[in-house]
């Protein structure tokens, strides 16, 4: 028999409002949210010389590379998943992985950017103990991606509701009764 469509596979995005929304979630909202985070920690660094252009550019700038930073993140638990969706059924220990990645990923680019002198702290900036690494910027890549992910499955299993008799609201219905079956020991498959 021959095949006539493509080829589906678990790691590619699917079409339909619900992946739209974990897509624009992670996208806009993630430069939103980043942003947001950027210009209210800029004060913390040595290169703060107040509220300008040149600040803001500096913090949009920033917020577009935690976007990227972010994304590589999600595309990292969805390979690791083998679901490009993995948020609608997320278990305790994926959003624990991705604050734990996220925290490690900033406190690595911290490091760099410090020993480079790329950037530094002033004194009101709190320090991870024993790394000289400011908390602030740890904290924002271990909160934010989990705000995103719990935002992203919210929204995305509300539309899926709303269109009972889409193939993807079926497919949501499935990762919920998986994930619930996981969690009372049952079969998880």
């Amino acid at each position: 028999m021959e095949h006539t469509g493509p080829v589906q596979s678990p790691l590619v995005a699917r079409t339909g409002r619900p992946a739209a929304l974990v897509a624009v979630v992670w996208l806009l909202g993630s430069f939103s949210l980043n942003a947001a985070w950027e210009v209210a920690q800029w004060p913390l660094y040595t290169h703060f010389a107040g509220f300008t252009g040149r600040h803001l550019s500096g913090c949009l700038y920033a917020a577009a590379g935690d976007v990227v930073l972010l994304l590589l993140l999600y595309v990292l638990i969805a390979v690791l998943d083998r679901d490009s969706l993995w948020v609608l059924s997320a278990r305790f220990g994926q959003f624990a992985m991705l604050a734990a990645l996220g925290a490690t990923s900033a406190t690595f680019l911290e490091l760099r950017a410090l020993s480079s002198d790329r950037w530094g702290y002033r004194a009101a900036m709190p320090l991870v103990p024993g790394t000289g690494v400011g908390l602030v910027p740890i904290l924002q890549m271990e909160i934010l991606p989990v705000v995103l992910a719990y935002v992203s499955r919210w929204l995305a299993r509300r539309a899926a509701a709303s269109e009972p008799g889409d193939p993807e609201s079926k497919r949501i219905a499935d990762h919920r009764d998986r994930a619930e079956a996981h969690r009372r020991g049952g079969e998880h498959g």
